[in-house]
């Protein structure tokens, strides 16, 4: 029982590293776009369209999803790989919950870009974690 728990909880938290990375670079460099380029992007609706800005989103997002995987698997190291793999199922089903409940501006190509982008990149820092040098290895395990 508690293993699943403590399962549970390092999945969820791998997704909640990501989410405040994601947001911790996005919220400030949205308003910063909007304020110095107020000509180019009028309101926030025309930010949202710019194909630009949604491939720009892909130089913060991508380190945030490997970390989040990475967060996943350090916090359980027995099984840091599957648990991260396990992240980034949960992300997909949640990228597609977003894909079926529109309205968004966000083009299927973008979709499609990421779903490809978000599991590799979660499943990376999984893999990252696990192929560290042994020496920075805990020797025990939380879970």
């Amino acid at each position: 029982m508690w293993t699943a728990a403590r399962s549970v909880f390092a999945v969820l938290m791998g997704i909640v590293v990501m989410t405040l990375i994601a947001f911790a670079v996005e919220v400030p460099l949205r308003a910063l776009t909007l304020r110095v380029f107020s000509q180019k992007f009028p309101d926030q609706s025309a930010l949202d369209n710019s194909v630009a800005w949604m491939l720009s989103q892909t130089i913060y997002t991508v380190p945030a999803l490997i970390l989040g995987g990475y967060a996943a698997a350090w916090l359980a190291p027995r099984r840091g790989l599957a648990h991260a793999v396990a992240m980034a199922v949960v992300q997909e089903l949640l990228i597609a919950a977003l894909i079926f409940n529109p309205p968004h501006p966000v083009p299927a190509w973008m979709w499609a870009l990421t779903l490809i982008l978000t599991p590799a990149a979660i499943v990376l820092g999984g893999y990252l974690y696990v192929r560290r040098p042994a020496a920075t290895q805990p020797s025990g395990s939380i879970l």
